[in-house]
């Protein structure tokens, strides 16, 4: 659908697709497969928006949060992959939000507020990522964000990207989860 009210698969949390937002057809997803569909970012001002994030309140609780996605982006551009409120959170309620990447090549992970290197921000420049034209561009990448306690990590298909110690708790009241931009 193109706009309107959506659920995931395995546990029904309601979402609503905004502005261009939409699912692809199916096959659209990273597999091909006939029942594979993707969110859709593709136009300049859609996301998914779920109001009540509180179903990850636990694992936030517990201070341990892995974030894992497929991702195919056309093009490099300034960008939020994934936002989550927290009203306790600082800089925007940042309580997990990542830009990957943003359009300078780095990857942003905030934790907690912005942009404290650190004790809230792990980032790191890709000088490996090529320009806007080359096969990583319109390839899928399993992009996966790691808060462990103190740890946090980036990973893009396997591999270790970004690393980093001494991050502050997580707190557990839990707002929104955006996906493709920042709140509003």
């Amino acid at each position: 659908p193109h706009g309107g009210r959506i659920a995931d698969q395995v546990g029904g949390h309601p979402g609503l697709l905004l502005g261009d937002a939409t699912l692809s057809q199916g096959g659209g997803g990273r597999t091909g497969q006939p029942d594979d569909v993707a969110l859709d970012l593709t136009g300049k001002e859609g996301t998914l928006l779920v109001r009540d994030a509180g179903f990850m309140a636990q694992a936030f609780a517990q201070d341990q949060v892995s974030f894992l996605f497929w991702q195919k982006k056309y093009h490099l551009q300034d960008s939020s992959a994934i936002w989550i409120t927290s009203p306790s959170a600082s800089a925007g309620q940042r309580a997990f939000q990542a830009h990957i990447p943003w359009g300078n090549h780095r990857v942003y992970f905030d934790t907690q507020g912005c942009c404290e290197p650190g004790s809230q921000r792990l980032s790191g420049h890709i000088p490996e990522l090529p320009a806007e034209e080359g096969p990583f561009w319109g390839s899928w990448h399993l992009w996966a964000l790691i808060k462990d306690k103190g740890l946090k990590q980036v990973y893009v298909d396997g591999q270790l990207l970004l690393e980093g110690f001494g991050a502050d708790p997580l707190s557990d009241d839990m707002g929104e989860l955006w996906l493709g931009s920042q709140q509003g």
